[in-house]
């Protein structure tokens, strides 16, 4: 019985802690009419980010609107834990473009944001350079400057960042 009552006290408060974070959806609209490069001029970035986030022929020369959600998650939250929170909030992962999306709409104000795209991982298997974990886009907006790299998706980073979202 004190299992099961730790148990929904421990969701409770994720669900709670989840939900408390998610209350605001932005809209936004993803320009795929740009080219990689030129959707990355805002940022200081390394120059072959491209080469690892390929646009889909199907997406370009459209512009594509949808409605977006920060999630911020406990520390000991997997990669998979967070994707099925997502989920069960009728979200998915946002995608490599979609983050530089939402980059472009946040207001210069000096707050410091940290956000990582879960829908465009590289799987560590494949990586020339593996550290044996998976990769993500990861946008950091400091002050006036915003970045966008690459960042090992290690366990302590969910606690320490915001992941983008998107409604399905």
């Amino acid at each position: 019985m004190k299992k099961l009552f730790l148990i929904s006290t421990i969701l409770m408060f994720v669900f709670c802690a989840c939900k408390a974070q998610n209350n605001n959806s932005e809209l936004l609209t993803v320009n795929y009419s740009k080219t990689p490069e030129q959707m990355l001029t805002p940022y200081v970035h390394c120059s072959l980010i491209t080469e690892k986030f390929p646009l889909s022929a199907e997406l370009v020369g459209k512009n594509i609107e949808v409605s977006t959600k920060l999630f911020t998650f406990d520390k000991g939250t997997s990669l998979k834990d967070a994707i099925s929170i997502m989920d069960k909030a009728g979200c998915r992962p946002a995608t490599f473009f979609e983050l530089l999306a939402f980059g472009e709409t946040q207001p210069k104000s000096g707050k410091h944001i940290e956000v990582v795209a879960l829908g465009s991982i590289l799987d560590a298997d494949h990586e020339e350079d593996s550290n044996n974990e998976d990769d993500a886009p990861y946008l950091e907006i400091c002050n006036s400057k915003s970045s966008i790299t690459i960042i090992s998706l290690f366990p302590e980073l969910f606690e320490h960042c915001s992941f983008l979202a998107v409604q399905k």
